[in-house]
């Protein structure tokens, strides 16, 4: 298991309902994960999901607290709490995920567990397995991390490229069946880039921008202060009359004027 781990491969490891802990600590320490304890036999149930651990950080749109909790009748103490994503009642941790290493804490035996016929089993096997291997995606952004597996199997000196216009060497590690490909500001430019090893067309990647600058940011209406705001639509129609209305002041301006006008000329007829 150990050198399947070191090329890239993750591990589910699903216990029976009796072990020999001692040769499951032996796979442990070899893989660097956790320790396993002692059998306790006492039914508890999955009462925690962790919602932001990558196996169920996409699952639920908000933390959920009505579901209905599978159980287990029996399981094993495991020592690594901090990498769990199931919890048991009282703490105890059910799953764990610890890099490329997957481990359930008890049988999923029929007699032991109703875990499989809970709706967290698809999820879970499904996001473990999908952790795996970084599936590719229609485009990648420019400017975020990326990981992306390309499957095929290279020389110990050779290196995949990227080319548009130009040529780029990306970080990448090279791994027994696949190399993981890691890009964040390079390349730079949005286009199609095709993989490249030696003189063999790998595949074609797609590069966008970000589009977290098309985001419209929308200004609070308490700091638009030159602003009015209104209720209904005739409020407005209103207020849109009462603006537009003419008031009379310039017809009495006329009519003085007039007036100032008649009486000049009156003054200037007789003074002569």
């Amino acid at each position: 298991i150990t050198p399947f781990v070191n090329d890239g491969g993750h591990v589910l490891i699903i216990p029976g309902q009796v072990i020999d802990v001692k040769s499951y600590n032996d796979l442990s320490q070899s893989l660097g994960i956790g320790r396993w304890g002692d059998l306790i036999d006492e039914s508890r149930n999955i009462a925690t999901i962790l919602f932001d651990h990558p196996i169920y950080k996409e699952v639920f749109d908000k933390n959920v607290t009505n579901f209905e909790y599978p159980k287990v009748a029996q399981f094993y103490e495991y020592n690594d709490p901090l990498a769990a994503a199931l919890l048991l009642d009282g703490g105890d941790a059910f799953l764990i995920q610890n890099g490329a290493i997957s481990v359930f804490t008890a049988s999923l035996a029929q007699e032991n567990s109703n875990f499989v016929n809970s709706p967290l089993i698809v999820p879970t096997l499904y996001n473990i397995a999908k952790n795996s291997l970084p599936t590719p995606t229609l485009y990648y952004s420019i400017g975020s991390e990326n990981q992306i597996a390309i499957p095929v199997i290279i020389d110990q000196d050779e290196v995949l490229r990227l080319r548009d216009l130009q040529e780029y060497i990306p970080l990448q590690q090279r791994f027994a069946q696949q190399v993981l490909i890691t890009t964040t500001d390079q390349p730079a430019t949005a286009a199609n880039y095709f993989v490249l090893s030696k003189t063999d067309t790998l595949g074609l990647l797609s590069y966008n921008y970000n589009r977290s600058e098309n985001s419209t940011i929308y200004t609070p209406q308490s700091q638009l202060t030159a602003i009015n705001f209104y209720k209904t639509i005739p409020e407005l129609f209103n207020k849109i009359r009462e603006d537009n209305s003419v008031t009379t002041y310039w017809k009495w301006f006329i009519i003085f004027a007039m007036l100032f006008l008649l009486l000049e000329m009156t003054f200037l007829k007789f003074l002569k």
